[in-house]
């Protein structure tokens, strides 16, 4: 985004969309550019025309197409962060695609009392606003020979938004590391580390984690044994 010029001081932006040279009457335009445009908060389109007569000076024809442009966006912002709101047929539908999420639609409905034109619309609906976010396999560890399971305390040296920033990078391609929670209390992450052994674990400490700049200490916690593991939310 860029300031637009020739707008008689209104606070505006643009951005391009396309290029085009059209013949116009006695002149010609060089250039025609559709520009989303941004005047004091309205959501404008615009074609900037240069010739040899405006070439100084870009000059704008704006139509305007949506006013209050900022409350709107802020709205959408809001409605986006609110948690969504699900009946009773959304909350059973969950509820089953957590304990099976390759269930046939069929089934779906049969199982939730609803037809299945409208089980799968509502599906779909909460595919599209973010309630159902995936569907995987859940792949047991020990059978890859992943057995080892490590939550790990880090603290940083310093508090800074780089810092915190830059650990989290590193941590986020690290597939050793299942699940990282920026937390309170005396470190500042917490990770859950899933390796095969003591020997890997050990690498991954100082090939990795150790690598890092700004780490202050690290306190690993071995898990003796799965108690509890569950990935369905409660409803």
């Amino acid at each position: 985004m860029q300031t637009a010029p020739g707008c008689d001081g209104w606070q505006c932006t643009h951005s391009l969309r396309q290029f085009q040279t059209i013949p116009s009457g006695d002149w010609t335009v060089c250039y025609l550019r559709v520009v989303s445009v941004e005047i004091n908060g309205r959501k404008a389109i615009s074609f900037l025309i240069k010739n040899n007569h405006f070439l100084e000076k870009n000059f704008y024809l704006c139509a305007i197409i949506e006013t209050n442009f900022h409350q709107r966006k802020k709205k959408e912002m809001s409605e986006k962060m609110e948690p969504a709101q699900l009946d009773g047929f959304d909350r059973r539908i969950l509820a089953e695609l957590q304990r099976d999420g390759r269930i046939k639609n069929q089934a779906l409905a049969d199982r939730v009392g609803l037809s299945p034109a409208a089980c799968w619309r509502r599906v779909k609906a909460l595919e599209e606003n973010g309630t159902i976010r995936q569907y995987t396999a859940l792949v047991d560890a020990d059978a890859l020979g992943h057995s080892l399971c490590v939550l790990v305390m880090v603290s940083l040296v310093r508090h800074t938004r780089d810092s915190s920033h830059g650990f989290e990078e590193a941590v986020k391609a690290w597939p050793e590391v299942l699940q990282c929670y920026a937390v309170t209390g005396t470190a500042d992450f917490l990770l859950r580390v899933v390796v095969p052994d003591m020997a890997a674990y050990d690498r991954f400490l100082n090939e990795k984690l150790f690598d890092l700049p700004g780490i202050s200490q690290v306190n690993s916690n071995f898990a003796l044994r799965e108690v509890k593991q569950e990935t369905a939310l409660p409803l």
